[in-house]
């Protein structure tokens, strides 16, 4: 196999016909793959256009379509030279590795581009919603945030915004005059403020003159009020006074007469206190004899029950009555051992 192998003739078989024979255990594939390595690795491509970018793409699907061709022809050899297939095999993982290796190769600027790109598309598109959202963002903020925001989106005039240049200065040209609108409204409630704030501070100070004018007069106010009322209250115990002692004349005279009549009041009640005592006295010595002669009475008639009870008993049970009276008195007597009678 004399022809020259590009990845044009092998995805073209009439160009330069291909068989398995003149292809594997021959050492042609290490020959072809080389050719197709050195043809793809020599082709210039500029990934930074678009144009470039699709070459690459196409380049690399070429080299997967090449690789399927090349692959699928030695899977049929296989099947017709099993003594060779070890050795085809490793050829076939040579063609998949290399060209595999080769499609990543070339595909890999591209992706690693692309990826690039993206995040570089996506840090733009945050930085344009930053600028349209600013208005928003910063209602009501302070005329210094939003100074540093008319500076941070000023500054974005001279930034290379790339393809989204026109985005970018249709923003930032809506979000200025918006954001200068706004400082504007800030720093006149700035001064809005510092002008009601120096109001307020006249009127505390207004109001603290006119409490310390008032607080002097009602001090004279009220030491005149308490030089009449010392005036008063000295007049009024001076009257008091005279009015204590004539009192005080009249309760010791009271004092004196109501000690006396309580002496003899009190001589009286000891007199009579003595002759209750002593009736009290007679009464109790009375009531005590009294008691003294119901409790015998009562002990005697409840003794007389007792041994009538007993002799009642005795004499049941054939002793004759006298007799049975000197055994309850025996008894009573505790004449008659381990014998005794309970009242």
């Amino acid at each position: 196999m004399n022809a020259i192998v590009t990845l044009e003739s092998i995805l073209t078989p009439a160009a330069v016909p291909l068989s398995a024979e003149t292809l594997f255990g021959t050492g042609q594939i290490e020959t072809i793959v080389s050719a197709i390595e050195t043809q793809v690795r020599g082709e210039v491509i500029d990934i930074t256009t678009a144009a470039g970018r699709e070459a690459a793409k196409s380049l690399a699907h070429k080299v997967a379509r090449s690789k399927g061709i090349l692959d699928e022809i030695g899977k049929d050899h296989v099947a017709e030279i099993k003594a060779k297939s070890g050795k085809i095999d490793a050829e076939r993982k040579t063609i998949r590795d290399r060209l595999d290796a080769l499609k990543a190769e070339v595909r890999g600027p591209v992706e690693r581009w692309e990826e690039a790109d993206e995040k570089r598309v996506r840090a733009i598109e945050a930085t344009l919603v930053c600028i349209i959202e600013s208005p928003t963002v910063l209602a009501g903020a302070s005329p210094h945030s939003i100074r540093d925001r008319i500076a941070a989106v000023t500054e974005y005039t001279t930034r290379d915004w790339q393809e989204f240049k026109e985005r970018a200065d249709t923003a930032i040209t809506e979000t200025l005059p918006k954001l200068n609108a706004m400082l504007g409204a800030a720093e006149q409630r700035e001064r809005d403020a510092a002008e009601l704030e120096a109001l307020r501070a006249e009127k505390v100070a207004r109001d603290a003159r006119d409490a310390t004018e008032k607080a002097a007069r009602e001090q004279q106010e009220r030491a005149e009020r308490e030089r009449q009322a010392q005036a008063e209250r000295d007049r009024i115990a001076t009257e008091q006074a005279a009015e204590r002692n004539r009192r005080h004349a009249e309760q010791l005279e009271t004092m004196k007469r109501e000690q006396e009549a309580l002496a003899k009041t009190r001589a009286d009640e000891a007199a009579a206190r003595a002759v209750e005592q002593e009736r009290q006295r007679v009464a109790a010595e009375q009531a005590q004899k009294a008691a003294a002669d119901q409790k015998r009475a009562d002990n005697k008639r409840r003794r007389d029950k007792v041994h009538a009870a007993i002799k009642e008993s005795i004499v049941a049970s054939g002793v004759d009555a006298e007799t049975a009276d000197l055994i309850v008195a025996a008894m009573a007597d505790g004449d008659i051992p381990h014998v005794s009678i309970t009242y």
